[in-house]
């Protein structure tokens, strides 16, 4: 989760957060590299980074205080987000060198490259606002660094050339109480400026997403219709009428679909028409971790259970346990899922069919 910290009064507040176009996309304490060459995973205050070929361990580093992990793309860097707030990107072949980026900082994803980390810092001028940040990971320098004026963040998304950033805005208290009149922005990273911006009646946006053509984006307010907008202009495509408010939103890539999670149910619309196809009930309790190219879900219920979904078939492809849904992460391109199962075992698996790829048993983490 964002820990956005809205003031001295209200610092126990978190919105709740979903990458929807780059990135895992979930707060986890496991982390995967591209084509899940490396797995790293959180435990007993030390982050243990893994071959998963070979089951070699190569780092066990500090996690003291760590809340999450992202891992770059070519698994040769690992963000640390701390409790207290403020991110540390360590390298992990050569852990004595790391760049600290700040008190309040918190890194989401990395660049394709890896070169770039993307994530939000609390102005340090004006603590109760959010500032969208582009970290250079050599140097851990800002650029840029875009005043949001938004003191709240429930969703970022970023398009898939990294030029353009989509925020939904606003909070709600679990009761339902608005505490924060929502908005809906999209900004130019290369430009650092806002490229347009909406304001729905004082109804918290909950998620948002940005197409793979770069050309659509997606963002739901509270039980309000989903709203399809052209990324440039905003210009109105399709409404889909709601009862319930989004927990995050996923374009599936390819296809011209994407996939809202609700309160009570996953379900896949077409961008154009709001035409709905496949759903799959969940519980309002459920954990839901999309994979970045939108065709899989994996949904954690409160007694452990993790089912595999494919959003494209509409079918369970399998089932399985593991000990929390912030123990769940996808690989970059959706053909695994790692996950710490009951017995202490880390389970990496093929998300089409559930194959076994590999098991860890995380209690040896001796070099």
């Amino acid at each position: 989760m964002i820990a956005v910290l809205l003031g001295v009064a209200i610092q126990s507040f978190a919105s709740p957060m979903a990458v929807d176009s780059l990135g895992a996309g979930f707060e986890s304490r496991v982390a995967l590299s591209n084509g899940a060459t490396r797995v790293a995973f959180i435990r007993d205050d030390v982050i243990s980074v893994f071959d998963t070929s070979t089951k070699r361990l190569i780092a066990n580093l500090d996690a003291l205080d760590a809340s999450s992990i992202v891992m770059s793309p070519n698994g040769q860097q690992i963000a640390i987000n701390s409790e207290s707030g403020g991110t540390t990107v360590v390298q992990i072949d050569d852990p004595e060198k790391f760049v600290h980026l700040g008190d309040g900082s918190e890194v989401y994803f990395f660049s394709a490259d890896s070169k770039r980390a993307f994530g939000t810092v609390l102005n340090p001028v004006e603590n109760e606002f959010i500032q969208l940040c582009v970290w250079e990971v050599a140097t851990g320098a800002a650029k840029p660094q875009i005043k949001t004026g938004l003191t709240s963040i429930q969703s970022l998304a970023i398009s898939k050339d990294e030029s353009i950033a989509a925020i939904a805005s606003g909070f709600q208290s679990e009761a339902g109480a608005i505490l924060f009149p929502g908005e809906f922005r999209t900004y130019d990273l290369n430009e650092a400026t806002i490229n347009f911006s909406l304001k729905p009646d004082r109804s918290p946006c909950t998620a948002t997403a940005i197409s793979f053509d770069g050309k659509q984006v997606a963002f739901s307010m509270n039980a309000r219709p989903i709203e399809v907008r052209h990324l440039e202009s905003g210009e109105s495509i399709s409404s889909i009428p709601q009862t319930e408010s989004a927990r995050s939103i996923r374009f599936i890539e390819g296809d011209g679909a994407m996939v809202v999670v609700l309160q009570s149910e996953i379900a896949v619309y077409r961008s154009s028409n709001g035409r709905k196809s496949n759903a799959l009930r969940i519980a309002a309790d459920d954990k839901v971790v999309m994979s970045h190219c939108g065709s899989f879900a994996a949904v954690v219920s409160t007694d452990g259970t993790l089912r595999m979904w494919n959003s494209k078939t509409g079918q369970i492809v399998f089932s399985d346990k593991t000990a929390s849904a912030a123990d769940v992460t996808f690989s970059k391109d959706g053909t695994v899922i790692a996950f710490i199962a009951p017995g202490e075992v880390l389970k990496a698996v093929r998300t089409s069919t559930g194959e076994p790829q590999t098991e860890i048993p995380i209690g040896k983490t001796t070099p």
